[in-house]
C-alpha cells in the first residue's frame, strides 16, 4: 500500500540521519532487499512483524551494533544473525524459538542477549563463548535449571529468569562474580544454596 511505501522511505530516510532504522509493526513477513544497501545502520528494530526468517545477506549491516527481533513469528535464531560480528544488543523476545545455535558464540562482542518468552528449554554450551556478555533474560522458558553455559558468563552482571519453572539456585551461581542482579520470581524454588 502507498502507506507502508510512505512509512519505509520515512524510516530510511531517518535511518541515513540518525543511524536507526525502525521498521515496528509493518506487518512484514520478509525484509525488503534494499534494506541491506544502508549499511551505515548501527540500530535494527523490526518488532511486532511478522518475519519467520531473516534473509542471508544481514551480515552486509557491519556496523550494525543492535537488532531486535521481538514479536515475531521465527522458530529459531537465523543463522545470518550469527554473522554480525559488532552486535552489541540482540532482543529475540516473544517468539517461537526452541534452540539456539552453536554459532551463537560468534557473537562476540555482544553484551545484551534477551530471549524472554520463548520456547527454549535448553541453552547450548557455546553460550559460554560470549564472554563479553553483561545483561540475560531468557524469562518464562521452561529450561527448568540454570544451565551450565549461563554459570560460564563471568563478565554477567544482569541474569533474569523469571517463570523458568527453576527449582534450586545451583551452588556455583558464586562463579559469576560481576552478578549484581538476579531475578527468579515465579519459579519453584525450594530454598537457597549453602555459599
Amino acid at each position: 500500500s502507498l502507506e507502508w511505501v510512505l512509512n519505509y522511505m520515512r524510516a530510511c530516510y531517518n535511518c541515513g540521519i540518525t543511524g536507526a532504522m525502525q521498521l515496528i509493526s509493518m506487518e512484514m513477513s520478509e525484509l525488503p532487499t534494499d534494506l541491506f544497501d544502508y549499511t551505515g545502520t548501527t540500530k535494527l528494530l523490526l518488532n511486532c512483524n511478522d518475519l519467520r526468517d531473516i534473509p542471508a545477506e544481514m551480515p552486509l549491516l557491519t556496523n550494525l551494533l543492535a537488532l531486535s527481533l521481538a514479536n515475531n513469528k521465527l522458530m529459531r535464531l537465523p543463522a545470518p544473525v550469527c554473522g554480525l560480528t559488532a552486535l552489541q544488543s540482540l532482543v529475540l523476545d516473544d517468539n517461537m524459538i526452541t534452540e539456539l545455535p552453536a554459532g551463537i558464540n560468534l557473537l562476540s562482542t555482544l553484551l545484551n542477549l534477551s530471549v524472554a518468552h520463548n520456547d527454549l528449554s535448553v541453552m547450548p554450551s557455546t553460550l559460554q563463548g560470549l564472554h563479553s556478555l553483561r545483561k540475560l533474560c531468557l524469562d518464562g522458558n521452561l529450561l527448568g535449571v540454570v544451565p551450565q553455559a549461563v554459570l560460564a558468563l563471568t563478565a554477567l552482571e544482569e541474569l533474569s529468569m523469571r517463570a523458568c519453572g527453576v527449582a534450586a539456585i545451583p551452588e556455583n551461581i558464586t562463579s559469576l562474580r560481576n552478578l549484581r542482579d538476579l531475578r527468579l520470581t515465579d519459579n519453584a524454588l525450594e530454598g537457597l544454596p549453602d555459599l
